[in-house]
């Protein structure tokens, strides 16, 4: 962990640099809203490549995820690895990585505790606001912007967040309507393209990002399909319909290890878990195999094939 935190504190004035250079390449605009449009282009590009700076931001989900599984013992290491991870991810000027890391933390806590745990639940839950309607407001999503007042940001940042939790079941009814009328970007065959790519074979990948599609009546769109949208445009009804029970099935197994295993199992389980409470949004299982293998490596690494015994505190 010590030189996970080494890497990550040296590279950082280093990604700074990269960030404010996609910025600087742009003539005139709002800084965050520029950075999210030039992260997008350059994660695109780098499909068939490798790119450093992105991985300095899948080093510091690792290293925080790892710390805060051993908080109690190590407590400097989690809150300086927690606050790497909020440094690298407001610098992606997104909110999917806050939410990805939050709560996978916060299901560690509960498999460590065996309860739920209100302190780390109300922190985690502070940050999670800040960071959602924060950077909302500063890449001015839904309307929002930061030169508005607050009383004129709160009904545009309501109609968002109304948006991101209902919206994506909308849609992919719509989708299911008319299957033909979203071309699917996000199939379960998808990062095996982009391995393909980076091994030297030359492999279509669609575009990450959907097209959009009308959920309101005030005429509001969102590229946002649920889980179901990596499965039915390939496998039809019943075959999403069996995707879904094999996942449970992996998943309950899973679980069955973290509540009697080591570090490993809780950590691993904490990222697969995350998938169920998202899966009202995006699949997070076969379109996350990139960051779930850099896992799976990383604690490898740091446990060795037999990982320490779990460290469960014993509720008062």
């Amino acid at each position: 962990m010590n030189v996970f935190l080494v890497i990550l504190y040296v590279a950082f004035p280093f990604y700074v640099r990269f960030v404010t250079g996609l910025v600087d390449d742009v003539a005139s605009g709002s800084f965050w809203v520029i950075l999210r449009q030039q992260l997008i282009e350059e994660h695109t590009e780098t499909l068939s490549g490798f790119s450093l700076m992105d991985n300095m931001v899948v080093l510091a989900d690792i290293a925080v995820l790892i710390a805060w599984y051993h908080r109690d013992t190590e407590k400097w290491r989690a809150w300086a690895a927690f606050v790497t991870f909020l440094a690298y991810n407001l610098l992606t000027a997104g909110r999917s990585g806050f939410v990805f890391v939050l709560v996978s933390l916060f299901t560690i806590e509960v498999l460590r505790q065996r309860r739920i745990p209100w302190r780390p639940l109300l922190v985690l839950g502070l940050v999670f606001v800040v960071t959602f309607f924060g950077l909302a407001i500063l890449v001015k999503k839904a309307g929002a912007s930061a030169e508005a007042s607050f009383a004129d940001n709160v009904p545009v940042l309501v109609e968002g967040f109304q948006l991101y939790t209902v919206g994506a079941l909308v849609a992919f009814d719509n989708l299911y309507q008319h299957p033909s009328a979203i071309p699917p970007t996000q199939n379960i065959d998808r990062n095996f393209r982009i391995i393909a790519n980076k091994l030297g074979f030359r492999t279509e990948v669609p575009y990450l990002h959907a097209e959009y599609s009308t959920v309101g009546p005030s005429g509001i769109d969102t590229n946002v399909y649920t889980i179901y949208f990596s499965y039915f445009p390939q496998l039809g009804t019943l075959g999403s319909v069996a995707m879904m029970s094999i996942l449970g099935a992996g998943l309950t197994w899973a679980y069955s290890k973290a509540a009697v295993g080591g570090p490993r199992a809780v950590i691993m389980f904490a990222i697969l878990f995350y998938g169920i409470p998202m899966s009202g949004y995006s699949e997070n299982y076969f379109l996350n195999l990139n960051f779930l293998a850099k896992m799976l490596l990383v604690t490898f690494l740091c446990y060795g094939l037999r990982p320490p015994r779990p460290q469960v505190s014993v509720p008062c």
